[in-house]
């Protein structure tokens, strides 16, 4: 990876009560009918989501992911979720963290989505030519397969692959897209599908549809009426960012990877 990227999402902010307070993303994403199966819990001391208890392996104590809970097609909401896996130069255990770090020369990266509906995925960014460039799907890499199955997590580029931060410092934009339907994300990706020309408008439509600003002191942020996006940093089984699209479009999203 040339150089990187932390997520730039812009956006209105609202001040409430917690009870006058919409449904976060992170709450539509586990719970898409609103059924209140998978209202947001209170984390327990050990860390788990309450009603989870933690699981001991080789790897040290684990809590297990929550689930999406109700069905996912009830009210047709789309939701992708995101964390960076993070091992810096020296190390050998890998954390997880959100867009929001500064990374260092050295550092490797891999890029965990989790979604509530069945979808296609595809990573885009900047090549130094300045326009778009497929990053992946990669089928001269042997990364070829951009289904993201529901609720299960996808590691890209791949279980055994990094993305590695070289030693020239800078940012780089990489553009998340994921819909329900491979026609869909094809149509938003290529300008010409045949030719497979990644669309040059993508970085516009990006930052179009990411009108969303999320912080970690503010944590519920809401940009259009139809995308939601909100960033967790406490429970760490479920520390990263949540985006849902509750018409059940596709998802287009901005990741800025900042590397000093």
């Amino acid at each position: 990876m040339r150089h990187v990227m932390v997520f730039a999402l812009i956006a209105g902010a609202f001040c409430a009560s917690a009870d006058d307070l919409p449904r976060g993303a992170k709450e539509i994403f586990f719970d898409p009918a609103g059924t209140g199966g998978g209202a947001l819990s209170v984390a327990t001391e050990d860390g788990c989501v309450e009603g989870f208890a933690p699981v001991h392996s080789s790897a040290g104590m684990r809590c297990p992911e929550r689930q999406i809970v109700s069905n996912p097609g009830v009210d047709g909401s789309l939701g992708l979720s995101y964390w960076i896996e993070l091992v810096e130069r020296g190390n050998e255990a890998g954390a997880r963290v959100t867009d929001s770090t500064v990374f260092r020369s050295g550092d490797r990266i891999r890029l965990h989505f989790r979604s509530n509906r069945e979808g296609s995925i595809s990573l885009v960014q900047t090549g130094t030519s300045g326009h778009p460039e497929m990053l992946f799907p990669d089928a001269a890499a042997g990364f070829d397969d951009s289904h993201l199955p529901a609720g299960k997590d996808r590691i890209l580029p791949g279980p055994d692959a990094w993305f590695r931060f070289d030693d020239q410092a800078g940012t780089e934009q990489v553009i998340v897209v994921f819909a329900a339907y491979e026609d869909e994300l094809e149509s938003i990706l290529y300008k010409e599908p045949r030719r497979r020309v990644v669309n040059p408008d993508l970085l516009t439509l990006a930052r179009a549809s990411s009108e969303a600003f999320t912080s970690a002191s503010l944590r519920y942020a809401s940009g259009s009426r139809d995308l939601v996006i909100e960033r967790e940093v406490e429970t760490h089984t479920e520390i990263g960012t949540y985006a849902v699209k509750k018409s059940g479009k596709p998802i287009v999203l901005e990741i800025l990877l900042v590397h000093r």
